[in-house]
C-alpha cells in the first residue's frame, strides 16, 4: 500500500508542478496611468522618426531633432482620444494612439500611430483586433511599404486611397462594422 501511495505522490508532483509561466501581456488604455504615459512618451519619442521620416525635424542632428520632436509631442499627445498600451511584465512594449477624426467624420476614429516591438507580431494583430472591436469605424494612413498594410488588409481593412507624397507613397485604409 505504501508503494502505491508513494507512486501516486510522485505522479501528482510530476503532473502538477508549476511550470514556468509565459509573461503576461495586457492591452489597456493608458491615458490615466502616469507611469505608463511616461513610458509612452519615451517610446513614442524614440520611434517617432520611424513613423514620420519625412517630418522635417527628423532630418536634423539628434539634439535638435529631440527638441523639435518633444515640442511636437507635447502638442500632439493631448488630442489622442485613447492610447492603447501593450504592457508586458510592467513595461510598455507597444501602443496604438487613436484620435477622433473630427465632427463630420461620422464617428470614424483614426489610428494615428501604431507600434509594437519587433518579434511581437501576434500581439500587433491582437491590438488591431481590439481596436476593431472597440470602435465602429477606423482609419489609418501608412507608408505603402509598411509591414502593417498586409496585416490590416488580412484583418478586414480596405484600401481607400493611395497617394504619392514627399518621402514615398502613402496608403489609407479603413474599417467599418
Amino acid at each position: 500500500m505504501f508503494k502505491l501511495w508513494e507512486s501516486f505522490l510522485r505522479w501528482l508532483t510530476a503532473n502538477f508542478e508549476e511550470s514556468p509561466k509565459e509573461p503576461t501581456v495586457n492591452i489597456i488604455v493608458i491615458n490615466e496611468d502616469v507611469t505608463l504615459m511616461n513610458q509612452f512618451r519615451k517610446l513614442f519619442l524614440r520611434e517617432f522618426c520611424r513613423f514620420a521620416g519625412n517630418f522635417p525635424p527628423c532630418r536634423k542632428p539628434s539634439v535638435e531633432r529631440e527638441t523639435e520632436v518633444r515640442k511636437y509631442l507635447s502638442e500632439v499627445i493631448v488630442p489622442f482620444h485613447h492610447i492603447w498600451g501593450v504592457v508586458k511584465e510592467g513595461r510598455l512594449i507597444g501602443f496604438a494612439a487613436v484620435m477622433k477624426n473630427g465632427k463630420n467624420s461620422g464617428g470614424t476614429h483614426k489610428i494615428s500611430h501604431i507600434f509594437v516591438e519587433e518579434g511581437e507580431g501576434r500581439i500587433t494583430e491582437s491590438l488591431v483586433k481590439l481596436c476593431k472591436e472597440f470602435y465602429k469605424k477606423l482609419y489609418i494612413e501608412l507608408p505603402a511599404d509598411s509591414h502593417l498594410v498586409n496585416l490590416l488588409k488580412r484583418l478586414g481593412f480596405k484600401e481607400v486611397k493611395r497617394e504619392k507624397r514627399e518621402g514615398g507613397t502613402v496608403v489609407a485604409l479603413s474599417f467599418h462594422r
